[in-house]
């Protein structure tokens, strides 16, 4: 069994998106094969071999640095090892809290192949690929010049040109030294060394393009007369790399390490200066280019398995309006994905050959993804190619192996299998790479031979309600860390709305891996798969290495009463009704299938968040004061025990989806306006005024309207989640065990989608930071606890179940939770 180091996180801005890719690498890593390794790569250049605990933190600021290295005044903060300037033993223990400490020289000690996870400067642009040449340690994706050459748009910008690829005009900036411009018209404007959209923005012209992407100004006075808390959200959202400056920075030359220095520097000043504040590690320039319209796409390309380049099927990205921006590629839902383009057979081909052509001129090895546009006269053009490529479950990268019938674990194994190949090509090691080889093929030649006696595992996922693209998320998850394990023969079943009810459907891995749970439903529609079967007998040779056919191509449905023949157990990743209220466990109980989580009566209950309160209130235990609005309600008098500020939210969907703080009772009106009628005007007047997403707003019964829990004069106020699991005793009776619960850190109040499902945005510590004696801290950690586990008793849960809740501390030591 080969080891292989998954070298993820990083420097570079993206490093919440590399660190979200190495966890899926992680996962989805075929254990019969590989033998994983986490390797953080920290922002000051460390390397850690990471606790796998650590893995499934939210973000990286979740577990590192420690709540024990910050100092008090920055506890109330989320901050990157960078702005804390530690040093010597501080560091060191640092490290030592989340893992071990490696020298890249005793790499060979632990891992025999490193996987490439990070993004952007340091980790695609040639500098881990040189110190990994230098030991000899043979890694995934292209070599030291064609990552080099990757990285920075402006060099590749003129490579296309000069070779013919794409003549479009372009201008390189660096950063304070402005250039003519040679174009009219609208523009993008794009940092040199960065992906993932960040930095990214478009203007009517050329000539509004930013002197530094990277810089903001604030007049002293608009800092100085916020209250307090805006204060601290001020500077915390500054913290934010991949959306804003990050720490440190410099106002007006000063060099800034954290808010607290920026707080007391933004004080200090006359109230009607304007200070600028830019980030202190930023771009040497940018790239401005015409705004090119038309079908935007991507398109990977691999080495063949006879050393060419081969390109999977195109992909098209929808969206209604802008640039393709980070919380669009990374939130599911934002954006539609259709994979392939729809185009002719010939247009497809066309856009990989010159995909293809690309790849080849920069120099590029193993794999990379190459962005562009087909233009209404049929012109493709490119503009952004990419040494590697985001490792979520529904990227690119995976999704279009998936249309050509390679499940992610093959295909991880596959980019395996072809590095080590060209590693070969320049390595002095060859003789030691070609064993490693040997062992590899070897593996890879026993697939497919043992299938019988596999537990079948049903993962349902989907649905209807406006948490369907997070259950395909969580459905995604649960079906790659169960198949990579080789244990089970794991099918993903898709629930899909049929009239007043739903249907189960069995799906290919390539409608599985569509972007959200609507492009799922379409691709059921349509028949599944949509690749002709010209360009499917291109990939023939490739689905032969791991011994997959042309099978289970096209949705099929499961009527219930195969349910049982079919699978040995059932698991349930549905979010929302139905499938979080009862309906399909009573299904599967009358059939007699096994399933994970609650029961009927347990889940019928728990869906409903105004009943769930009123059987908790009834026990004894604190619960927010609300009311349930229907149409038709009067709103002055329902409302008239409670206070302004409320809260609206659905009275059975979770995810923080449509869920609103509302101050006054117009804004009541608004609410309610947008959740019963059918008015798209009305709906996207409060999508304006609350910044929420598209699609939040569905058809509902009636929703539910409850006081703003707020820290009614406590010493800390902090909300949580918790988990809490079931076991059962000696006696057969239930037990009720908690888990550390994580403080939920919400940046406007009220935690967002993007907060909760967003790589980097959300920010959780656990366990929570109830107080800074760390004595009293773990005693109100365990009472808080065992509150957890009563409320789970209380509801009759069953197997495991998440609670959110808010703590109130107070200065005499007590403490109240909600």
């Amino acid at each position: 069994m080969l080891r292989i180091g998954i070298i993820f996180g990083g420097k570079s801005r993206e490093r919440e998106i590399s660190f979200s890719g190495g966890r899926s690498v992680y996962d989805i890593l075929d254990k019969s094969l590989f033998q994983p390794v986490p390797i953080f790569a920290d922002s000051l250049g460390n390397f850690i071999h990471l606790n796998w605990q650590n893995l499934y933190k939210g973000s990286i600021r979740d577990f590192y640095p420690p709540q024990s290295a910050y100092p008090t005044e920055l506890k109330k903060y989320q901050l990157y090892i960078e702005s804390l300037n530690l040093a010597g033993d501080e560091l060191t223990e640092a490290i030592g809290s989340v893992g071990r400490q490696v020298n890249p020289q005793d790499f060979g000690l632990l891992f025999d192949i490193a996987f490439l996870c990070l993004h952007g400067p340091y980790g695609e642009d040639g500098s881990i690929q040189g110190l990994l040449d230098y030991y000899d340690i043979p890694y995934t994706g292209s070599g030291i010049l064609g990552s080099a050459i990757g990285i920075d748009k402006g060099y590749t910008a003129e490579i296309m040109r000069a070779t013919g690829i794409d003549e479009s005009d372009y201008i390189i900036n660096q950063i304070g030294n402005r250039q003519g411009y040679a174009f009219d018209g609208p523009a993008v404007q794009k940092p040199l060394r960065q992906g993932s959209s960040i930095g990214v923005s478009m203007m009517q012209s050329a000539q509004a393009a930013s002197d530094n992407p990277f810089q903001i100004e604030i007049k002293a006075s608009d800092f100085q007369n916020l209250p307090e808390t805006e204060k601290t959200e001020w500077l915390q959202s500054l913290a934010e790399i991949h959306s804003s400056l990050g720490y440190p920075a410099r106002a007006e030359e000063k060099l800034i390490f954290d808010p607290e220095q920026l707080k007391i520097e933004l004080l200090n000043h006359r109230p009607e200066q304007v200070i600028k504040i830019s980030a202190a590690f930023t771009e040497p320039g940018f790239l401005i280019e015409p705004l090119l319209e038309g079908r935007e796409f991507s398109c990977v390309i691999i080495d063949g398995p006879n050393g060419s380049p081969l390109a999977l099927p195109p992909t098209e990205i929808i969206k209604k309006k802008g640039v393709f921006g980070y919380d669009a590629k990374y939130l599911p839902g934002r954006v539609r994905k259709k994979t392939p383009m729809e185009l002719p057979d010939e247009e497809i081909i066309r856009i990989q050959k010159g995909a293809i052509e690309v790849y080849r001129k920069l120099n590029f090895q193993v794999y990379a993804r190459i962005d562009g546009f087909y233009q209404q006269d049929g012109t493709v053009k490119f503009n952004d190619p990419n040494t590697t490529s985001g490792m979520l479950p529904s990227s690119f990268f995976f999704h279009q192996a998936a249309e050509v019938g390679l499940p992610p674990k093959h295909f991880l194994s596959y980019i395996i299998l072809m590095s080590i190949r060209a590693r070969m090509r320049t390595s002095h090691r060859a003789h030691q790479l070609n064993a490693i080889l040997g062992i590899l093929d070897y593996g890879i030649s026993k697939m497919g031979l043992v299938k019988r006696g596999k537990k079948r595992i049903g993962v349902v996922l989907g649905g209807y309600s406006s948490e369907r693209h997070i259950s395909v998320e969580s459905g995604r998850n649960v079906y790659e860390k169960l198949s990579s394990t080789g244990q089970y023969d794991v099918i993903p079943i898709f629930l899909k709305k049929e009239g007043d009810g739903f249907s189960f459907w069995q799906i290919p891995i390539a409608v599985l891996l569509q972007d959200n749970a609507d492009d799922i439903a379409d691709g059921i529609e349509a028949g599944g798969h949509n690749l002709s079967d010209s360009i499917w007998r291109n990939f023939d040779e490739l689905r032969q290495i791991f011994a997959v056919g042309g099978e289970g191509r096209h949705p099929i449905r499961i009527e219930l009463n195969e349910l049982a023949n079919k699978f040995d157990f059932i698991f349930l990743a549905l979010h929302g009704r139905p499938g979080e209220d009862g309906a399909i466990q009573e299904v599967l109980d009358e059939l007699g299938i096994p399933y994970n989580g609650s029961g009927p009566e347990s889940s019928r209950l728990t869906i409903d968040k105004f009943e769930t309160n009123q059987k908790l209130r009834q026990a004894g235990l604190k619960v927010t004061s609300g009311v349930v609005i229907y149409p038709g309600t009067d709103l002055h008098d329902a409302i008239k025990n409670l206070t302004f500020p409320l809260v609206a939210k659905p009275v059975d969907d979770g995810c923080s989806s449509a869920v609103i703080r509302l101050n006054t009772l117009d804004d009541l009106a608004l609410y309610t306006a947008a959740t019963f009628s059918n008015s798209d005007s009305t709906v996207e007047r409060l999508r304006l005024a609350t910044k929420t997403a598209e699609g939040e707003f569905v058809g509902r019964k009636n929703f539910l309207v409850e006081e703003l829990v707020s820290s009614n004069g406590a010493e800390y106020f902090l909300e949580i989640t918790g988990g809490v699991i079931t076991q059962c005793g000696e006696n057969g009776e239930v037990i009720y065990k908690a888990l550390d619960p994580s403080e939920s850190i919400a940046g406007k109040g009220i935690l967002s989608l993007e907060e909760k499902f967003l790589a980097g945005e959300g920010r959780n510590i656990t366990p929570p930071r109830y107080h800074p004696d760390a004595g009293k801290n773990k005693s109100i950690n365990q009472y808080v606890k065992s509150v957890l586990a009563h409320a789970a008793e209380i509801c009759g849960v069953e197997g495991y179940c998440r609670i959110d809740a808010f703590v109130r501390v107070f200065s005499q030591n007590s403490f109240q939770n909600r």
